[in-house]
């Protein structure tokens, strides 16, 4: 049961701080800009505005026990990731699929794949959206026009910038950890091995290659506060250019009608906690979660 009391704080009296030091600029590669927002949205907030991004997806799942005579489907809610130690606000790493024991589904879950290992015992699937750090959208000639360029100038500087990266990347890789619990009352509990989908999204090469969407990223960019809505309906429709061959991130099974959950895929939302599916793994971030780690580069 969770606990009723708090442990209060005492509010003390301090002396001033000591003048900041003047603010290095970041690498292009950590700017947390690239995608719109530098703080993440309160659960709470997109709720008072309708958004849900706990939602559960359109497909479902055969379920056959050993010995039935006939299977039933089962079709998995959407949790918040977070990390387990951390009692102050955190932003998602992803967004969680419980899977129940005997439940028929891929080890990349959005496609027809090869069977997932962890098939008879409950565990969770974490869908990640991830920007790589070597996404021309971050690189220095594209940061230093930003935002204020024409959205025919971002084109040019984007096509000049592409490396190899054109289409979209789907990594699926099986971890563990110490703890993996729903809530964080911890009375529910699952494997320890946990299944990461993470998708890396080119969206350089997506924004040098359609117009509408460049325009739209520099709108965003330049608002002087993000609406949640306006930025979870361009990053779905970013996923959306990228899955025109396959289902990224489940965008077939039901994430245009679903699009604030395009929010916690990009860990644009703090966890909810009592809700979240919670990883831990002492002292150190859980294997797979981390948003920013470079694509091929290990946990």
């Amino acid at each position: 049961m969770r606990s009723l009391f708090r442990e209060a704080t005492r509010v003390r009296e301090r002396p001033a701080p000591p003048a900041e030091p003047p603010v290095t600029p970041k690498d292009p590669a950590t700017n947390t800009r690239v995608l719109l927002r530098l703080r993440t949205l309160a659960p709470a907030a997109l709720a008072r505005s309708g958004m849900d991004v706990e939602t559960r997806p359109n497909r479902s799942y055969p379920v056959r026990w050993p010995g039935a005579s006939r299977e039933t489907r089962v079709r998995p809610e959407y949790h918040g990731v977070g990390v387990l130690r951390p009692s102050t606000p955190a932003p998602t790493r992803g967004l969680g699929l419980l899977f129940p024991p005997h439940t028929g589904h891929p080890q990349d879950s959005t496609t027809t794949g090869a069977p997932c290992e962890l098939t008879e015992v409950d565990h969770v699937h974490i869908r990640q959206a991830v920007v790589a750090p070597d996404d021309p959208l971050r690189s220095g000639p594209v940061q230093e026009i930003l935002p204020g360029a024409d959205p025919g100038i971002l084109r040019r500087a984007l096509r000049e910038a592409i490396g190899g990266r054109h289409r979209a990347e789907r990594q699926t890789t099986v971890h563990r950890a110490e703890t993996v619990q729903l809530g964080d009352d911890a009375l529910i509990r699952l494997d320890p091995r946990y299944v990461v989908e993470r998708t890396i999204i080119p969206a350089g090469a997506l924004l040098a290659a359609g117009a509408e969407l460049a325009h739209r990223y520099l709108d965003l960019l330049a608002a002087e506060s993000d609406d949640p809505a306006t930025l979870a309906a361009f990053l779905t429709d970013l996923i959306g250019a990228a899955a025109a061959d396959g289902n990224l991130l489940g965008y077939a099974d039901g994430l245009p009608e679903q699009r604030a959950a395009a929010l916690g895929l990009f860990g644009m939302v703090d966890v909810d906690r009592a809700t979240g599916v919670l990883i831990g793994a002492g002292d150190h971030l859980p294997a797979g979660l981390d948003l920013d780690q470079s694509p091929g580069t290990p946990p």
